[in-house]
């Protein structure tokens, strides 16, 4: 076995023996065997353990053997215990998906500190098998049905060509201790009904199902990174980017075959499950402003005139200016505040602003813009305008109505920023000094 995991390690490019890694073990015997080929491979890596303090003592003393295996073996051990059941409950998430959530983001936390180049799991052909009868049972497309990866994200899986029972030979030939979860062994989870139900009937129809499994999985994967270069390369023909938005051209879309296909598949990054993209391309057309949320209301679709647009929920956030500030990171951008001399040219772009510093009053407030408040842009002679009114002049869609930032002195609005500035706070032929701001992409 130890051969041919070493094949697959080459096959694959998994990783080299100058590569960095933190192995995930909890203490179960795929992950010590993994730990024990590590050994036997001389690779250079760390042991990470989570405990989710699920099974109480149970869960504690699988800490403690990991920790020792670590500790007679001289590998560098990390360790952290979560309140799940907590998390889970706060996030109104299922147990699974919160130990997943809780372990994958700790590991890649681990990795970044240690300049790790892989996180390794210890994933074999069973697991694979479950995941695609899961996925298939809950509906899925072609990413579903082409199993786990051998490597993806920094993620790689090295056994993912061995077999369970191949793993049980290799621990009793070589005398490899590890840890029983008795929760694997409950069918309460959808996991483990597929585990001791489903997957034992396919064995008794097809003895040979999971050896075949790694031929199959090989030529899903060649076939999907093909079809995911044609559906990215076709996407970008009606995709553009501007700024913190996607802009759909819908009409270009429409051009493709089958139209629908690609759609679906843009959505997907975005969390628009299969069947929300089917409802939204099957409701067409849309009054302008129409607006959708993916399945996890992270993300928003707009329908706008003639392009629809992809944003992510918008957060509203407060900005405080002290007069000793002299710049400030605003999300990805970076606003800069200098004082000068009045300048002889007073003309500038509309991501910068000089306003009269005697007829401001710090703290400044950079903030998103209210409904129903009203500003005096320049230009109009004392006129006020409700701020609606001109975000509609200057063609804004709704997204970028909602993340226009404005300038705030004493309550009133000093800057309507990226647009314009207020008359109140103008400079005149008395002005002497000047705060001079410009806001930059970072």
């Amino acid at each position: 076995m130890l051969n041919q995991i070493k094949k697959f390690i080459q096959q694959e490019n998994l990783f080299s023996i100058d590569d960095k890694i933190v192995l995930t073990v909890s203490g179960g015997i795929d992950s010590m065997v993994l730990a024990h080929i590590f050994l036997e491979l001389k690779a250079d890596f760390m042991i990470a353990h989570c405990n989710f303090g699920l099974r109480g003592e149970d869960s504690d003393n699988d800490e403690k053997f990991v920790a020792q295996f670590a500790h007679q073996n001289n590998i560098l051990f990390f360790t952290k215990k979560f309140d799940t059941l907590h998390f889970c409950e706060q996030h109104k998430i299922t147990i699974q998906e919160g130990a997943r959530k809780l372990r994958y983001e700790w590991f890649y936390e681990i990795a970044k500190e240690q300049k790790c180049d892989f996180i390794a799991t210890a994933h074999h052909q069973d697991d694979n098998l479950e995941t695609i009868l899961l996925n298939i049972g809950r509906g899925t497309g072609f990413f579903g049905i082409k199993g786990i990866l051998p490597k993806h994200n920094k993620r790689i899986r090295p056994l993912l060509n061995t077999t369970k029972e191949q793993i049980y030979q290799y621990a009793k030939q070589n005398n490899i201790l590890w840890r029983e979860d008795s929760s694997n062994e409950k069918i309460d989870y959808q996991r483990n009904q597929i585990r001791h139900q489903l997957v034992p009937i396919y064995h008794q129809i097809s003895p040979n199902l999971v050896n075949s499994l790694g031929d199959t999985m090989e030529r899903m994967r060649m076939a999907y990174h093909i079809l995911e270069q044609n559906i990215q390369s076709t996407i970008n023909l009606f995709v553009k980017k501007e700024g913190i938005y996607e802009l759909l051209d819908m009409g270009k879309l429409k051009t493709t075959e089958n139209p629908f296909f690609y759609f679906s598949e843009y959505l997907k990054k975005y969390n628009f499950f299969y069947q929300n993209a089917k409802k939204i391309w099957e409701k067409q057309p849309y009054k302008v402003g129409k607006i959708v949320y993916s399945n996890k209301g992270k993300n928003r679709l707009l329908m706008d005139r003639k392009y629809w647009i992809m944003a992510k929920k918008q957060v509203y956030q407060t900005y405080i200016l002290e007069k000793n500030i002299t710049e400030i990171n605003i999300g990805n951008q970076i606003l800069s505040i200098n004082e000068i001399s009045r300048p002889d040219d007073f003309k500038l772009p509309k991501n910068e602003v000089y306003l009269d510093i005697k007829k401001i009053q710090f703290p400044l407030i950079i903030r998103n813009y209210k409904n129903g408040e009203k500003f005096y842009p320049l230009g109009m002679k004392g006129k006020s305008q409700k701020m609606s009114d001109f975000l509609t002049n200057q063609k804004l869609s709704r997204f970028e109505k909602e993340s226009t930032l404005i300038l705030e002195s004493e309550q009133k609005i000093a800057w309507v920023i990226n647009h314009r500035a207020s008359e109140l706070y103008k400079c005149d032929k008395h002005t002497e000094k000047v705060l001079h701001l410009k806001f930059l992409e970072q």
